[in-house]
């Protein structure tokens, strides 16, 4: 009797352990084919977490200080990305106005006045230097870095074509460790995490996603009939969608 539990034991043990191998390696399936998909992909910027130098910094935080008129005191930068935008004029060119078609990098910066009980965000684009800003009247203010890992996850996961598919929605969103969802036995850090949820839609389908600020992490929001998916990360492996 005892050499048969010893034998269910064993067994039992090689099955937990070739579950636990398994996982491991499609986790690494997963995280290689992202890296992978993002080097192939020409054009595809890598946001930066840090904010330009003192000196630019200085420069930008006064001229939207001066557009919004009111002191550096008065209002905070909320985010920073780091973006190549298409234009001269930022992507922000008016109907008339003569924007040379030159990459120019720069960044993307959420601006919010304090004091106030519930604050509206106001974004801008600067170049790299600093000497050009403007404030964005856009609705949806996705840095395009965002939107094109998006994009491309919902391609290489979904396969969708990739003319097929649009940004519908995109809200700047303040998460917690679990981006906003949350798994049965998994602990959440109350840490704060800029990030975005983002709607991307075919015409017939749509994919919430929520993504930190820069989509090194992106999940893909449940719904009442979706399955377990596997992970989508670019770094973090805590991506498990249902």
């Amino acid at each position: 009797m005892r050499s048969l539990k010893g034998k269910i034991l064993l067994v039992s043990s090689i099955i937990v352990a070739t579950l636990a191998i398994a996982c491991m390696v499609q986790l690494k399936r997963t995280e290689l084919s992202y890296k992978n998909l993002a080097e192939s992909e020409e054009g595809l910027t890598k946001p930066l977490y840090e904010p330009p130098s003192p000196q630019i910094y200085d420069k930008i935080m006064a001229a939207i200080a001066q557009d919004m008129n009111t002191s550096v005191k008065q209002f905070s930068a909320y985010r920073f990305n780091y973006e190549t935008w298409p234009n001269t004029c930022l992507g922000l060119g008016k109907p008339a106005e003569d924007c040379t078609d030159v990459l120019t990098q720069g960044w993307q910066i959420e601006a919010i006045r304090r004091g106030e009980e519930n604050p509206q965000s106001v974004f801008y684009r600067t170049d790299s230097t600093g000497d050009t800003i403007r404030r964005s009247t856009l609705d949806n203010n996705l840095p395009p870095s965002v939107q094109e890992k998006v994009l491309q996850v919902t391609v290489e996961h979904f396969n969708v074509p990739l003319k097929k598919l649009s940004v519908t929605d995109a809200e700047a969103v303040d998460w917690d460790g679990c981006l906003g969802i949350y798994e049965p036995w998994h602990l959440c850090t109350m840490q704060l995490i800029f990030g975005w949820q983002i709607t991307v839609s075919n015409g017939t389908k749509t994919w919430v996603y929520h993504t930190d600020n820069d989509a090194s992490v992106i999940r893909l929001k449940p719904s009442a009939t979706a399955r377990l998916f596997r992970s989508i990360s670019t770094g973090i492996p805590l991506i498990i969608d249902r």
